[in-house]
């Protein structure tokens, strides 16, 4: 199987997040989205119009790779989601892959998810890991 290289998963997420911000930069001011976490008693929770914000994202994700095994920007980069197989992952595996995007985000700009890819051989981020999925480099 054909792993797809960092640079283009890179690419890749940097073409959605373009994408996404035509939608979500209106949501943004619609819902008056200011902040991300709030401050309850010296705890922090995510703020219900963030985690509206945060869900549409999360929605755009599953549902592209659910369906079609690819968001728009891995596309248009030939890249893929798929099971370690090489068959189509589930929408489970997908739904894993997207939820543990927390933890590959630590402790910010996916800093644990880059650096699981850079030292593992297939190429996982710890979502991927978990899931058990892979990207490819599709060959068309």
């Amino acid at each position: 199987m054909n792993t797809a290289p960092l640079p283009q998963r890179i690419l890749a997420h940097l073409i959605d997040l373009v994408l996404l911000s035509f939608f979500l930069f209106p949501v943004k001011f619609l819902f008056k989205i200011d902040a991300v976490f709030g401050d309850f008693g010296g705890l922090f929770f995510l703020k219900p119009s963030s985690m509206f914000y945060y869900g549409i994202i999360l929605a755009y994700f599953l549902l592209m790779e659910g369906k079609a095994g690819y968001t728009a920007g891995k596309y248009i980069l030939d890249l893929k989601v798929t099971d370690i197989s090489g068959n189509k992952a589930t929408m489970n595996q997908v739904l894993i892959r997207n939820i543990m995007r927390v933890i590959d985000f630590l402790p910010f700009l996916y800093i644990v998810g880059l650096i699981s890819i850079a030292v593992n051989k297939d190429r996982q981020r710890i979502g991927d890991i978990v899931a058990k999925t892979i990207v490819v480099k599709e060959n068309k």
